[in-house]
């Protein structure tokens, strides 16, 4: 029994070059492997166009604003810069007929123990310093369909010298965990079986899991919907555990933390 499972979106920056590929694969129970399908199926191939505009879009702007980020860079600047290049960019696409689209999530630039979404008010004067680690969260949408992308990284005057230390270990913790947690997602396949890998990964760089950070299915018109990858699961915070169907289509987010991974909610206006 063959069926169709998984849109697989590839990114990679290369001196902030990226390479995008959508792949759709197939799973053979017989075989127990994925392959490549020649074709997809028109259900498959409007999804896919449908996810791939404002996937590429948001890509192109994440690296824009990655290669603006500099130390000395006020945060609000940056977060101004990423927006607007994302209406630059919307208002290239779907002119012929009039298309709803604009920002799925404003540019957010947390630093260090800040966890995510923070996107300053316009008197904040919060600058880049040398050695801050950066996370940048953006995302826009095309008729409704949402593209989602983040990157961490350190800021340093020496772009050529490596992270260390702690810095170093949640980074790679994260990229591991994502991509020890895409392997799992796959029809038959639970969301507690990617909260356990993201636990596992964590636990051979002596990390910790950030706790209340959640990975919510997206649809068109939703970027929360009611399935959820839960990032660690404790006694008060726990999700329903669920298969994961064909076509499901989710934001993942990966959290980790030097310290306890417990978050405090900080609002600011």
């Amino acid at each position: 029994m063959d069926i169709e499972i998984l849109i697989r979106f590839k990114q990679r920056f290369d001196n902030f070059n990226q390479q995008h590929s959508f792949v759709i694969f197939q799973w053979s129970t017989n075989k127990n492997k994925l392959s490549a399908l020649p074709e997809s199926s028109r259900n498959i191939r409007l999804l896919l166009r449908s996810l791939m505009v404002p996937v590429i879009l948001t890509s192109d702007v994440l690296a824009k604003v990655i290669k603006k980020t500099a130390v000395g860079s006020k945060i609000v600047d940056l977060c101004a810069f990423g927006d607007n290049q994302i209406y630059e960019e919307l208002g290239k696409v779907y002119n012929k007929k009039n298309m709803f689209k604009g920002l799925a999530l404003p540019t957010c630039i947390s630093i260090n123990e800040i966890c995510a979404y923070n996107s300053p008010q316009p008197e904040d004067t919060t600058a880049i310093k040398e050695g801050d680690l950066v996370k940048i969260e953006l995302g826009a949408h095309v008729d409704g369909y949402p593209g989602l992308v983040a990157h961490s990284f350190v800021v340093q005057s020496n772009a050529k010298e490596a992270a260390t230390g702690k810095k170093a270990d949640v980074i790679l913790a994260a990229y591991k965990a994502t991509q020890a947690a895409l392997r799992v997602i796959k029809p038959g396949n639970t969301n507690t079986q990617v909260t356990e890998i993201i636990q596992k990964v964590s636990d051979s760089y002596k990390v910790n899991p950030v706790e209340g950070a959640i990975s919510h299915e997206i649809k068109k018109h939703l970027i929360d919907g009611n399935k959820i990858i839960i990032n660690k699961e404790t006694f008060e915070q726990r999700a329903e555990e669920f298969e994961f169907n064909v076509h499901d289509v989710f934001a993942l987010d990966i959290f980790v933390s030097s310290g306890e991974g417990k978050l405090k909610e900080v609002v600011s206006f």
